[in-house]
């Protein structure tokens, strides 16, 4: 959707979704500055979509984060039950040594997935957010990648939950 629209809401459309990167600074700051900007500005409907948008997306980005982690932990839980072998690192004199390296490679390799893909979420975000800005910036709407919906907006309203796929 391309329109011309104030300089104004363009501004605070930019400012909503810069100001998820807030959470580097104060915690949650990414779900708390965007909804005081998106409640004090929403009856402006660029503004409102891009709100709407970018706190979908956070919550989004929040929840594959946290199944991440999970995955993690119970990813840990279970190859720290398989060992078989109680020696297979070895604490001693503040030096760690691991004696059995072929048991314990499967989990370097989980770990080193695990922590691949919350690297690349991490990257995917800070990515989206600024081409989300620079459209806001444009004034022309931004739809984010792997968003869920929570919060519907104008145009999700308008689409099937499941689009058919032509040949």
């Amino acid at each position: 959707m391309e329109s011309n629209q104030s300089t104004q809401s363009k501004n605070i459309g930019t400012i909503i979704h810069l100001s998820t990167f807030s959470k580097y600074i104060f915690p949650f700051g990414n779900f708390i500055f965007p909804l005081i900007f998106w409640m004090c500005n929403k009856k402006n409907f660029f503004v409102n979509e891009h709100g709407k948008e970018c706190l979908n997306f956070q919550i989004s980005t929040f929840l594959y984060a946290i199944c991440l982690v999970f995955i993690l932990i119970f990813g840990t839980l279970f190859f720290g039950i398989t060992w078989s072998d109680p020696e297979i690192i070895r604490i001693s004199d503040d030096f760690m040594s691991f004696q059995n390296f072929p048991e314990l490679f499967p989990f370097f390799i989980f770990l080193g997935i695990v922590l691949l893909l919350l690297t690349a979420l991490f990257i995917f975000e800070i990515v989206c957010v600024i081409i989300a800005a620079v459209r806001a910036s444009e004034g022309k709407t931004y739809n984010y990648p792997l968003n869920i919906r929570f919060i519907q907006t104008e145009q999700s309203k308008n689409e099937p939950f499941f689009k058919k796929q032509t040949v």
